[in-house]
């Protein structure tokens, strides 16, 4: 449950991250579709830490 937990918030926070950068640019909304999109890129660090990242079938559900 807390590699869970700690996977969420660092998915989290880096989405916050790149919003705020982002809005401070003075650049729109960064769509959710995107940001799905790079998941793939953000989870590389998290296996190299021994994370284990697996699908839920209610992640995919939005």
């Amino acid at each position: 449950m807390r590699r869970f937990a700690g996977a969420c918030r660092f998915v989290f926070n880096r989405a916050l991250a790149l919003q705020n950068e982002n809005h401070e640019a003075g650049n729109k909304y960064i769509p959710y579709g995107k940001m799905a999109s790079w998941l793939v890129e953000w989870k590389m660090p998290l296996k190299r830490n021994g994370l284990k990242i697996r699908p839920h079938s209610h992640c995919n559900s939005h």
